[in-house]
């Protein structure tokens, strides 16, 4: 056999080895050994949400049969649909309350999903959601009928449309918040509208951590469960549940950093953030809000007379002077309308 043909079956051989090795490191990964022979999940998990147990100390067992695996993870799936469950009963109510356009307020399938396990725990049922998240919809369509995006073609001067562009945005930010925060509270009361319209800003905080960690868990599915369908569907449901209990601590672990003090609040928020639960507290507290007793619409109107409403930010591309001082950043703060819980 000449050189070539040796190199051939070696670089074969290797191919093979690489491949094989490739496909087995997944769930090798997932475990490490301990000193006493054993082995448990390399990565730490943070604790269950409340009413989820955790699994059996068998769960570090990669021997655990599939039976046994799903018997544990029940809790687990139990959790994850009644998420979905109530997902899909809020919209279907959101249906059946308005014809609101289908719009991206609550920022896709996931800043959703996160935003109501977010509510869901913090005891809203899915008819409340429903009612608020509908409001929310209705308000988005508002805003941009009063202050829509400009046409470039109506303006002489680049500068003259984007001063109307981000004059536009902004207002439309806030008139979308304020009148959604202010509705809210009549429809389902001031408590009820504060932890909803809190949630929101959370969840588009949060989601995509979110995301990222039930993506990790869920890929840290072990060798055993892969080749069983409803085990895999299990393991899913079960990293949604990591991934809702990780959401909620690190939600309270911001809010409890943000309340020490001005600069941990702005490390912790977006100038954009802050504007968004100002508005909010402005929108559920405003005087006649518990009732309704004057049009959403107006009362924006006055509070933007009265300068209560943020209606400009620091972002890099609005290049405006910002409304928001450290002044009313110490007054949000302390106010603790932006945590809930």
């Amino acid at each position: 056999m000449d050189l070539r043909s040796k190199f051939k079956q070696l670089a074969s051989a290797f191919l093979v080895a690489m491949l094989v090795l490739t496909m087995i490191m997944p769930s090798l990964l997932v475990y490490a050994d301990t000193d006493n022979g054993g082995l448990v999940p390399m990565r730490p998990m943070p604790e269950m949400p409340e009413g989820v147990e955790a699994f059996s100390d068998s769960f570090d067992n990669p021997l655990i049969s599939i039976d046994e695996f799903n018997v544990t993870t029940n809790v687990c799936v139990e959790h994850a649909l009644e998420m979905l469950e109530l997902i899909d009963e809020a919209m279907a109510l959101i249906a059946e309350y308005s014809d609101a356009p289908q719009g991206r307020f609550y920022g896709g399938q996931f800043q959703l999903r996160l935003t109501t396990a977010f509510n869901s725990h913090d005891g809203l049922s899915a008819v409340q959601m429903a009612s608020i998240y509908n409001i929310g919809r209705l308000a988005e369509s508002a805003a941009l009928v009063r202050y829509p995006v400009p046409n470039r073609n109506n303006f002489a001067t680049y500068a003259a449309f984007r001063t109307t562009y981000w004059r536009n945005y902004w207002r439309r930010d806030a008139f979308r918040h304020f009148t959604w925060a202010y509705r809210s509270a009549g429809a389902q009361g001031w408590t009820l509208s504060r932890i909803a319209t809190n949630n929101h800003e959370y969840a588009g905080l949060l989601h995509s951590e979110w995301l990222n960690y039930q993506q990790t868990v869920f890929l840290q599915m072990p060798w055993w469960v892969a080749g069983d369908p409803n085990a895999v569907s299990n393991w899913r449901a079960y990293s949604y549940a990591r991934a809702d209990s990780f959401a909620l601590t690190r939600r309270n672990t911001i809010a409890n950093s943000a309340a020490q003090n001005n600069n941990n609040f702005n490390r912790a928020f977006s100038y954009d953030d802050i504007m968004d639960f100002w508005n909010n507290w402005a929108g559920f507290s405003f005087p006649g809000a518990s009732n309704n007793a004057v049009s959403a619409q107006n009362s924006f109107y006055e509070a933007e007379r009265r300068g209560i409403l943020l209606l400009t930010s620091t972002s890099s591309t609005s290049r405006v002077v910002p409304r928001l001082t450290n002044e009313r950043t110490t007054e949000l703060r302390n106010s603790r309308q932006w945590r809930h819980f």
